[in-house]
């Protein structure tokens, strides 16, 4: 036999329940804000990799490398552009007087936001590949 109690319905969930609850409608309400956080980090990252990628001399790097390095450096450009869109400030539309209007914009523009978000990394991890390459091929 199982020692296994059924849980009670009850028509108002407990005060652990509601916090809970409360929780995970303010992380859903943030959403948007942590993927643009995230693209700002990433921001960060693009441009430091770029930097020192970019300060390296050119005078060394043979033309099977440089088409390596070609690659990287557009690529590196392309997700720093994706990101920079991640946290532009669009104007968002929506109906003020409509929570359902409102959910809806917010849970695209977040679902927006991530799939660049994920473009940017992706397109960043690519780049990084054809840098490490180039290097290897100097």
């Amino acid at each position: 036999m199982s020692n296994k109690q059924p849980l009670a319905k009850s028509s108002h969930p407990s005060t652990a329940d509601s916090d809970w609850l409360e929780y995970a409608q303010k992380e859903q309400q943030q959403a948007p804000k942590h993927v643009e956080e995230t693209a700002k980090y990433l921001a960060a990252v693009i441009s430091i990799s770029l930097t020192i990628f970019l300060g390296q001399s050119s005078d060394e790097i043979v033309s099977d490398a440089k088409e390596f390095l070609d690659w990287g450096a557009l690529l590196w450009g392309i997700s720093a552009v994706i990101s920079f869109f991640v946290f532009f400030p669009w104007a968002y539309h929506y109906n003020p007087q409509s929570p359902d209007s409102i959910r809806k914009t917010y849970s695209r523009i977040t679902r927006i936001k991530r799939w660049l978000l994920i473009a940017a990394v992706l397109c960043y991890l690519t780049a990084l590949g054809f840098g490490i390459l180039g290097f290897l091929n100097r």
